[in-house]
């Protein structure tokens, strides 16, 4: 290896690794080259300059001899925490011999916020972000923009405010946030742009996308699935607005032998398989096979339906 250097790309999800090599792996013994590796420490654990250190370094990057003859690589090491990182590079031939941990370089590897996820979950009415990060520096916060196309311009700022970031930290951290200046029906992309405390700007390449649910009109309560049923059923209903609902189980005496939802707050949408019951009352013990009816209420308008199921035993 006669030279070697790091440094950063515009994107700042890579390392740009550069390298001339000239020699057998092991820098004059016999044998010819045929692979090579690069590996990484943090800047606390200083330069890789000998055995011990080496063995201790992290791989970055791995390749045989027609890759280590081009000498430039793009290396994705968005995964690692940020801060200044040492490299070195070794050639090792064909039998057995390595070459001198000689060439040593540093890059400031210094990553805004290195993103692990970016989702977006659809919603009736509104469309819930989250995003994870792994680490972050010198990082203001987050701005979130928006298009009613997928290549189109996201000009259009989702947050008036900034969402306030960790600024340093090495510390996995989750952010949520909730979009509801949207249309019902229509198609939303989005992408996560970064700040820096001076300004800087940093725009992730994920993009994500959801259809809006349309709200239901009405209230109303489904037939229980499976039905008849043996061991356990499960519920549909819609909520046309916020609600305070009850969903209750009672058997042909008028009993009440099970309270699924007990005056639960619950926003509009549909509820398909959310809620279940597994035949037994609220003491946990298994009730008789035969016939049962749910009671589904809203306490805010007074809706009231009721159905019957038949438990199989």
């Amino acid at each position: 290896v006669t030279s070697f250097d790091a440094s950063n790309s515009n994107n700042d999800e890579f390392v740009v690794f550069e390298w001339n090599g000239s020699s057998s792996g092991d820098d004059g013994a016999s044998g010819d080259i045929t692979n090579f590796q690069i590996r990484w420490a943090d800047e606390a654990d200083g330069q890789i300059d000998n055995e011990a250190k080496w063995d201790a370094a992290s791989s970055a990057y791995s390749g045989n001899a027609s890759n280590f003859s081009v000498g430039i690589r793009n290396v994705d090491l968005s995964g690692l925490p940020a801060g200044n990182k040492y490299f070195a590079i070794r050639s090792f031939d064909d039998v057995g011999n390595a070459s001198p941990i000689s060439f040593t370089t540093s890059t400031d590897y210094s990553l805004p916020v290195s993103l692990t996820s970016f989702q977006v979950v659809a919603g009736f009415g509104k469309i819930t972000l989250k995003w994870e990060t792994a680490s972050e520096l010198n990082n203001e916060g987050f701005f979130i923009y928006r298009s009613s196309e997928e290549n189109g311009a996201f000009d259009e700022p989702v947050n008036q405010q900034i969402i306030s970031g960790q600024g340093n930290t090495n510390t996995a951290t989750t952010y949520e946030f909730v979009d509801e200046n949207v249309e019902e029906g229509e198609t939303y992309y989005y992408k996560l742009i970064s700040r820096d405390f001076d300004g800087t700007i940093h725009e992730s390449t994920l993009k994500a996308s959801a259809l809006v649910l349309t709200l239901p009109t009405a209230f109303a309560l489904e037939q229980n699935y499976p039905n008849p049923f043996n061991p356990s059923t499960s519920f549909n209903f819609t909520i046309a607005q916020s609600s305070t609902v009850n969903l209750e189980v009672y058997n042909i005496l008028g009993q009440k032998v099970r309270t699924l939802i007990a005056g639960e707050v619950l926003e509009p949408g549909v509820y398909d398989g959310n809620y279940r019951w597994d035949a037994t009352d609220d003491n946990g013990n298994t009730v008789s096979g035969g016939i049962y009816y749910y009671v589904f209420s809203v306490r805010e308008n007074g809706f009231r339906q009721v159905r019957k199921m038949v438990f199989l035993k």
